[in-house]
């Protein structure tokens, strides 16, 4: 089973499908531009820069306020 879907399953989150694949498609377009496209300075940026910046985002997805 994904991990998306046990995340999904555990959280008590009306919409806790959407978050989730909001914070998959986030990372996975980062780890595109660092590492398939290689787009500076995000393929330079240490990790913990990157999480720096990114961390905030992925707690605002995951368990900010729903807006519906």
């Amino acid at each position: 089973m994904p991990h998306v879907f046990v995340i999904v399953r555990t959280e008590p989150v009306g919409d806790a499908e959407l978050r989730v694949e909001l914070v998959a498609s986030h990372l996975m377009g980062l780890a595109f531009a660092r590492y398939q496209l290689r787009i500076e300075p995000v393929a330079s940026a240490g990790v913990d820069e990157l999480v720096a910046f990114v961390g905030p985002t992925v707690q605002q997805y995951l368990m900010g306020p729903t807006l519906r």
